[in-house]
This record gives C-alpha cells, sequence and structure tokens, in this order.
C-alpha cells in the first residue's frame, strides 16, 4: 500500500510542477511544502582520437588527457600503434538541488552523479553494451555558511579554470571532490573558507599505501584547508593554503620495521580579469607534498627513501584565455607548465613502486621532471540547449633520466602527446 502511495504522490508532483510558476527553468515548489527543487543535468558525447598512442588506462580509470602517464616517444608498442579513436557517452550528468527557508535563511541541499566511474572489466562495457556504472560527484547540505558533505575541495578555485573540451583537469587545477566539512565567513568584501576534508595520504613503497587504493584506514588527520576569495567588477582573485599528514610503514610485523609520517603543505593563488569580449584566467601553486590537490601531481606524491618518508616539491601554472566572437562561438587558448625539484634518490625510490605498478617492464613509465601542455579549441552553440566544442590538444612530459635517477630507459626521457578532443552537449533546459 505504502508503494502506491508513494507512486500517487511522485505522480501528483510531476502533474502540478508544470502549473507551478518558477523564475527559472527546470525548478519548481514541492506541492505542500516551502521546498524548491531544481533539476540539472545533459547528455553528452565525447571522442578523442590519438595521434601518438596513450596508455591502455583509457579503457579503464581515464579516458580524456592524463600526460602524467603518456608513454615514452621511443617505446616499440607506440611506434607500432600511434593511432587511436575512443567514443563515449558516460560524462552524461545530471542532478537535483533543493532550497527550503529555515528561519530567516535557506538550507540547501544538492546530489549529483555522472556515469565516468572507472569501472572497465566489467562485462557490459565497449565489447557488449558499453555500461557505465553512476558515480557520485556532489552530495551535500548548506546552511548559514555551513557545508557538510562532498563537493569540490575548498582548495579548488573553479572561477580560475579554464575552458577545455578536454574532460579532465589539467595544469595548476586540483580535481578532487571529497567529503568535508566547511564554513564559510564574509570578511571585508570577500569570502573566507576553512574546511577539514577527507584524508588519502598516497606514499609509494609503504605497506599502508601499495597500490591505487589508498589505505584510507591509516589517515589519521583530515586534511586543513583555508581559501579567501575577493571578488570585483572585472573579475576575482583568490589566494588559499592546504595541509595534509602522509603516512606509511614498511616491513610491519618484521625486526626492521619502520614507520614514518610527515606533513605535506601548498599555496596557491588565481583569478579571473574580463575586458571586453575576453576573459584571462590565471592560477599557479605548489609546495611540499601538494600531491593529488593539482592534478598533474596527482600520483607523484611522496615515497619512503630509506626509512623516512620523503616528499615531492613541485610548482604549476596554467593561463587560458576566451575570447567570445559571437553569442554562439568562442575560443580558448591555455598554456601549463608543472615542475619538479631535482631529487635522485627521491626519484629512484619513486620509481621503483611507481614505475613497476604502471608497467614492469619500466619501458613506458618514468618519474616525471616537468610536464608541458597547450590546448586551443572552440565551442559552437547551434540552437538552444546544445553545444558542440574541437579541441587540439599538445602536451610533453620529460622525466628523469640521470644520476642515481637512471631507470636504463636509454635516454629515452620523453614522451609526447597530441590529440583531438570533441564534445556534443545536450542540456536539460
Amino acid at each position: 500500500m505504502n508503494r502506491f502511495k508513494l507512486l500517487a504522490a511522485l505522480l501528483a508532483l510531476a502533474l502540478a510542477a508544470p502549473a507551478i510558476a518558477a523564475d527559472e527553468p527546470g525548478t519548481w515548489k514541492v506541492p505542500g511544502t516551502q521546498t524548491t527543487i531544481k533539476l540539472n543535468g545533459f547528455v553528452e558525447f565525447d571522442t578523442t582520437y590519438d595521434f601518438d598512442g596513450a596508455t591502455d588506462d583509457i579503457r579503464g580509470t581515464d579516458w580524456a588527457s592524463f600526460l602524467e602517464t603518456q608513454p615514452l616517444d621511443d617505446n616499440a608498442d607506440q611506434k607500432a600503434n600511434p593511432n587511436r579513436l575512443y567514443m563515449t557517452a558516460r560524462t552524461s550528468r545530471i542532478g537535483l538541488t533543493t532550497s527550503t527557508p529555515v528561519g530567516k535563511k535557506a538550507l540547501t541541499v544538492r546530489v549529483e552523479g555522472d556515469f565516468n566511474h572507472p569501472a572497465a572489466f566489467n562485462f557490459s562495457t565497449e565489447p557488449t553494451t558499453n555500461g557505465m556504472d553512476f558515480r557520485l560527484r556532489h552530495a551535500y547540505g548548506e546552511y548559514a555558511g555551513v557545508l557538510v558533505g562532498q563537493t569540490w575541495s575548498n582548495w579548488v578555485d573553479l572561477g580560475s579554470l579554464p575552458d577545455t573540451v578536454d574532460f579532465n583537469g589539467h595544469g595548476a587545477f586540483g580535481a578532487i571532490r571529497d567529503p568535508q566539512i566547511r564554513l564559510t565567513i564574509p570578511v571585508a568584501k570577500g569570502t573566507l573558507a576553512l574546511s577539514l576534508e577527507n584524508p588519502q595520504s598516497l606514499v609509494w613503497n609503504s605497506e599502508y599505501t601499495d597500490s591505487f587504493t589508498v589505505g584510507r584506514q591509516y589517515d589519521r588527520i583530515p586534511v586543513m584547508t583555508a581559501s579567501l576569495t575577493m571578488p570585483f567588477s572585472m573579475g576575482h582573485l583568490n589566494v588559499r593554503g592546504v595541509a595534509h599528514e602522509y603516512q606509511g610503514a614498511q616491513n610491519l610485523g618484521a625486526p626492521n620495521e619502520v614507520k614514518d609520517s610527515t606533513f605535506g603543505w601548498g599555496v596557491g593563488a588565481s583569478g579571473s580579469l574580463k575586458f571586453g569580449n575576453a576573459t584571462l584566467v590565471v592560477s599557479g601553486q605548489g609546495g611540499k607534498g601538494i600531491g593529488y590537490f593539482t592534478f598533474q601531481s596527482l600520483l607523484q606524491t611522496a615515497a619512503f627513501v630509506n626509512d623516512k618518508i620523503e616528499m615531492w616539491t613541485h610548482w604549476t601554472y596554467h593561463a587560458g584565455l576566451t575570447y567570445q566572437v559571437s553569442p554562439t562561438v568562442r575560443v580558448n587558448g591555455i598554456w601549463t607548465q608543472t615542475f619538479w625539484d631535482k631529487d635522485n634518490e627521491l626519484a629512484q625510490a619513486s620509481f621503483d613502486a611507481f614505475g613497476g605498478a604502471l608497467d614492469p617492464t619500466g619501458a613506458s613509465v618514468g618519474v616525471n621532471k616537468t610536464l608541458d601542455a597547450f590546448y586551443v579549441n572552440v565551442f559552437f552553440a547551434p540552437f538552444k540547449n546544445a553545444e558542440i566544442g574541437l579541441e587540439y590538444n599538445w602536451g610533453q612530459r620529460k622525466v628523469f633520466t640521470s644520476g642515481t635517477a637512471d631507470f636504463g630507459l636509454g635516454g629515452n626521457d620523453t614522451g609526447t602527446q597530441s590529440r583531438v578532443n570533441a564534445l556534443a552537449r545536450y542540456t536539460f533546459f
């Protein structure tokens, strides 16, 4: 009987929604309540074509650009199979946001997901029905400046993110959404946000974290971030900081058991500037053990060197320029670079675990020294609720191959990416 009541309520809601006026498309008031609901989402088709090959991960956890593991240019497999096409609709997205008055403020609740879950080896992928697993993107509640739940990390400044066809983040962007508790307070004409977030302390050569599945049961202290955003008439400025713990162990239970922990830190600044039909976005950040808070250092974080955890120091930046050619056409150019400080012992320790985890032969991997990438794209809206994007993406990584970090790569220290990305997106409203 309860199921019939639920069905009747849902039908009543569906029938009543068109009759309720809403200021925004896709928004309606739930009958008998003070809550409004907004539906958002889109259907998206993505296609990529690699001219210089890419890792086999395209069918697994990452089909979009991941320059960090681009095969080195002299890899025999890449020379034999340099071209590859991939098509998917897995980034299609759907979400709901509700707003309910509580006193003089509103309680906001949001949930959103897409189908871009890394589940390549099930029985409904490319050879059969292309079924993709649903994954959670956002799930949080927010009231009076307090947010509890999962959403973009407080470290992320979305206003400085360049506009790309490529699905992945790049440059100085930290593509991280995690569970958190965040407090946002007004400061002068801007806002200060402080957060405690879910830790993810990936340490290579550690028995706590000896695979891509992080040993979360050993994380003890939440990530701590602070972010100050100051808007102005032509754009905005953001400065931020982050601190988080790395913890690991070796030879657990043995007489030579070793445990260690240390703190990594990062700082960043970013902003946007609009002038005429153009918008400039820039971001720079770095630190010691900044880890997954920069997408391009996601895997190059920290490793055991002898009996101590050593952290990579690196810095990265990006600059992007958008020009609105017409109401329906915009073009973008983006340049980004990432630099790691030279540390031969850390590079050797990282390669011993990191390299072997990706390719036991070591033929197509290495520990990154620099990453450079360039994007140029055009977006066209042929009619309402539809958008087409086309992009060329060039990237190059150089790996450490000197001193104690000569991994037998025979002087092959460069991996080059050359790729075309395209999309077609249809929004709900």
